[in-house]
C-alpha cells in the first residue's frame, strides 16, 4: 500500500510485521524513529555538514527589543544558517549588520572586555544559551532580524494531513525507523540489525539528497578579529583590547 500519510504507515507497519494487535504501540514506534532521525540531523549539523534544504525556514521580521540582552530561539529552532539585523542608525551605512556566532565563553570574555559600564550599541556578535540567544553590545534600539535557521521537522501525529516532507519524499526512512524500534518491542533480535541498517542507509540518502549548498569553506578567526560592531571600533592584536572612539 501507498504511505502516503499517517495513518497509512501505521497500517504498513503492522502488515510488514504481520501483527493485528499493535494498534496502541505502533504510534510508539513512529515516535521512536522521529526523535532517532532527529538526533542524527542534530549531528550531522554539529559536524558541520548542510542539512536538505527542506530544513530551512525563515523569519524576516525577528524581534530583538531595545536593552534586550536575551531573546528566545524560535520554538523549532534547530541552527543557525544566517542572521541579519536592520541597522537604520549603522555608521557604515549599510542597510544590514550580518551577526557572527562565537561560543559563550568568546562572548562572556569580549563582554568583560567592554567593561560594566559600555555602552548599548548595534549588536555584532552573538551566542546562543539554553533556548536563548544572548547578543553584544546589548541593543541600543529595538532591531529587526532577518533570520534562516535550520527547523525541527514537525512530527507526523501534528502535521497537517499526517504528512511532513520526510514522509513525502523519503517513506522507507519512517517504515525502516518504526520497524527497528518494533523489532526490541517483539523481542526479535535477530531483526534489530537488519532493520537498523536499512534505516541508517535511509537517513543517510536524506542528508545527501538535497543539501543546503556551501558557496565557500569558512575560516574560523578569533573573535577578536571577527568582532567589530560599529566603524569606530579597532582591536589592538598586541594587547588583545578594543578601542572605541573616533
Amino acid at each position: 500500500m501507498a504511505l502516503n500519510n499517517y495513518t497509512d504507515l501505521q497500517t504498513a507497519i503492522g502488515n510488514w510485521l504481520n501483527r493485528g494487535d499493535l494498534t496502541a504501540a505502533v504510534p510508539d514506534f513512529i515516535t521512536i524513529a522521529e526523535s532517532q532521525m532527529l538526533k542524527r540531523f542534530k549531528k550531522a549539523l554539529s559536524e558541520g555538514k548542510m542539512l536538505p534544504r527542506a530544513m530551512v525556514a525563515n523569519n524576516s521580521n525577528f524581534a530583538i527589543p531595545a536593552t534586550t540582552e536575551f531573546v528566545s530561539l524560535p520554538s523549532d529552532f534547530l541552527g543557525v544558517v544566517s542572521f541579519t539585523i536592520d541597522a537604520p542608525s549603522n555608521p557604515d551605512n549599510a542597510p544590514q549588520v550580518q551577526l557572527d556566532y562565537v561560543s559563550p565563553m568568546n562572548l562572556a570574555y569580549l563582554k568583560q572586555k567592554r567593561g560594566p559600564t559600555a555602552s548599548n550599541d548595534t549588536p555584532g556578535v552573538y551566542t546562543i544559551l539554553g533556548n536563548q540567544f544572548q547578543f553584544l553590545p546589548i541593543p541600543d534600539i529595538s532591531y529587526a532580524g532577518d533570520l534562516w535557521y535550520w527547523q525541527v521537522f514537525t512530527p507526523l501525529a501534528a502535521a497537517q494531513g499526517g504528512v511532513n516532507w520526510i514522509l513525502q519524499n523519503h517513506p522507507e526512512a519512517y517504515l525502516y525507523g518504526a520497524l527497528t524500534a518494533a523489532a526490541p518491542y517483539l523481542m526479535d533480535d535477530a531483526r534489530v540489525q537488519v532493520w537498523g541498517n536499512l534505516f541508517t542507509t535511509a537517513l543517510e540518502d536524506i542528508l545527501a539528497a538535497d543539501p543546503l549548498p556551501s558557496d565557500r569553506p569558512w575560516l574560523r578567526m578569533d573573535s577578536g578579529a571577527t568582532f567589530r560592531p560599529n566603524s569606530t571600533t579597532t582591536f589592538n592584536i598586541n594587547t588583545g583590547d578594543f578601542t572605541y572612539g573616533p
